[in-house]
């Protein structure tokens, strides 16, 4: 159990490790980009440093996703595209080996446990892809938060006298900052780059990976190819969304004792009995019974 706990905590350090560098290579992409939109963009020795970095990864990457199969790359491709982020599976996969590696070296010879560096390298190289399903996941919830609210804009839009296209440009720009208001200005930039409407919606509903949001463009395209009016279809769809964000909401609530049961047993209880206890027992130690 001791070793188990050790290689556990091993592998919560190099998520920690890893969410952080993740975080700080953000931070870094969005002053890199503040500084370019304001063209006052001037490398200095640290900026220098992260650019070399940055682009021996991508270098390595590259190279390494000639090598994977067309299966693991759509697989990662995909992760890739839930979570909205930038980098090629070739980065992920590299990712992964590096992060095995360091936690398999880090729990054979920092920790003194070559028979279990197998299994923590395997614990390790499963932290990206950890990482990239929680921030998919993160994803999801806001656009599941978010998409009652842009739905009753758009009905409203589209009940005033809108055209759907014209209704999904206003209603777009009246949505919560935040990925479903990034992922519909995407759709209306291509609608009017000329991709028909059903192919803007359908990569929109991909990009999301949300089973609301593809029933719903479901919906709206089956209505529009049989002439249905628009706005009763939304006003459905709205009551809809908003009674399954109130199941969701009961479910995540019922589940609530089931998750605090981990930390109670782990963390809480132990901490009670050594305080009722650990008198009792140092006082029998010391033969005071």
């Amino acid at each position: 159990m001791m070793v188990l706990a050790l290689i556990l905590l091993a592998a919560f350090a190099a998520l920690l490790a890893f969410q952080g560098a993740f975080e700080l290579r953000q931070r870094f992409l969005a002053r890199q980009r503040v500084m370019q939109d304001t063209h006052a963009h001037q490398l200095g020795p640290r900026d220098l440093a992260a650019r070399l970095i940055k682009d021996a990864y991508q270098g390595l990457g590259l190279e390494f996703e000639k090598h994977m199969s067309q299966g693991l790359k759509k697989m990662l491709a995909i992760r890739l595209e839930k979570a909205a982020l930038r980098g090629a599976p070739g980065q992920v996969a590299l990712a992964a080996v590096l992060s095995a590696l360091l936690t398999g070296f880090f729990a054979a010879f920092v920790l003194g446990m070559g028979g279990y560096s197998i299994l923590a390298a395997g614990l390790g190289g499963s932290l990206p892809l950890l990482r990239i399903d929680d921030l998919a996941r993160r994803r999801q919830a806001l656009i599941r938060r978010q998409l009652p609210d842009a739905l009753d804009l758009l009905t409203a839009c589209v009940e005033a006298g809108l055209g759907f296209d014209q209704a999904f440009a206003r209603g777009t720009s009246g949505v919560e900052d935040g990925p479903l208001k990034r992922e519909m200005e995407a759709a209306v930039a291509a609608a009017g780059l000329g991709i028909s409407r059903r192919e803007a919606l359908g990569q929109l509903a991909k990009r999301c990976g949300t089973e609301e949001l593809t029933l719903l463009v479901a919906s709206l395209l089956q209505a529009d190819r049989r002439g249905v009016p628009l706005g009763p279809t939304l006003r459905a769809q709205s009551r809809q969304l908003r009674a399954l964000r109130a199941l969701r909401a009961k479910e995540l609530a019922a589940q609530a004792p089931l998750k605090m049961l981990f930390p109670l047993m782990v963390f809480i209880l132990p901490v009670v009995f050594i305080v009722l206890f650990g008198p009792i027992v140092m006082k029998w130690q010391s033969g005071g019974f």
